[in-house]
């Protein structure tokens, strides 16, 4: 019998979204405007707060500009073009260096917490991307909940400790139909699955193990062959995997145009 993984092709593996604020374009509440009206929006970008908050850690525009890999000048003349948008001093100059006054020294600790939490979000996103983080739905029988899928299912938590794995157990037709509505990322199923606008592959391989009488004729046989098997009766369940299996038996023991003997 032979397990298969199956995807909804519009599946993202993890599979879900995160999200993050990065607060773009910033309102300045460091100082107020001249003009008689409410505060604007300023035009900030991320590298100006990059310059600042690099500029502060530094104390002096050359190393700062030395680390940025920019000229000196430049430096200096981007920081005075965030100070006149944000309306206020952020650095006082001298000889001996820059220094960040109250309002400076504000803004940069509010800086490197958006800075942060904006590595953060890229981190995050490129974890997702790479399927390394995010959510994860798979959908599984009942009978195939031990055994090789429990292992790999335990292996890939060990291995993406960031995705959050849930485990739904369904017939066949539901895990269809949960791949279809996108409730469902992974179904693994026995048989060769008809995924519809999806892509499958072959996970494992199992035996198929039968259960006779003590005073069965093949009770007595360590191994069976399908040719054993001709002729026997056999129960099995109207759910799944039963469906699976009878198709299974039908393959290997019923010979074209032979009809099959069904109590």
């Amino acid at each position: 019998m032979i397990a298969h993984m199956t995807w909804s092709a519009s599946s993202a593996l993890p599979m879900r979204r995160q999200r993050g604020r990065c607060g773009f374009p910033v309102r300045s509440c460091l100082a107020p405007f001249q003009h008689n009206e409410a505060r604007a929006l300023v035009s900030i970008e991320l590298k100006h707060l990059r310059y600042a908050e690099v500029v502060e850690r530094c104390g002096s525009f050359r190393k700062a500009a030395d680390l940025l890999a920019l000229k000196q000048s430049n430096l200096s003349r981007r920081v005075r073009y965030l100070e006149e948008q944000l309306g206020v001093a952020l650095f006082e100059r001298t000889n001996a260096g820059v220094k960040p006054t109250a309002a400076g020294r504000n803004f940069v600790n509010g800086v490197r917490r958006i800075l942060t939490e904006l590595q953060i979000v890229v981190d995050g996103a490129k974890a997702v991307g790479r399927g390394e983080a995010g959510y994860l739905t798979i959908g599984f029988y009942t009978s195939l909940s031990a055994g090789n899928l429990r292992s790999t299912l335990l292996d890939y938590a060990r291995r993406f400790p960031q995705v959050h794995i849930s485990a739904v157990e369904e017939e066949r037709s539901r895990l269809c139909t949960g791949l279809r509505s996108g409730t469902i990322d992974i179904a693994v199923v026995t048989g060769e699955p008809a995924a519809q606008g999806g892509s499958s592959m072959a996970l494992w391989s199992e035996r198929i193990l039968i259960a006779l009488p003590e005073t069965h004729r093949l009770a007595a046989k360590d191994v069976l062959t399908w040719a054993d098997l001709k002729r026997e009766r056999f129960v099995v369940s109207t759910r799944d995997p039963g469906p699976e299996i009878e198709a299974i038996l039908i393959a290997k023991l019923v010979t074209p145009g032979e009809s099959l003997d069904k109590p």
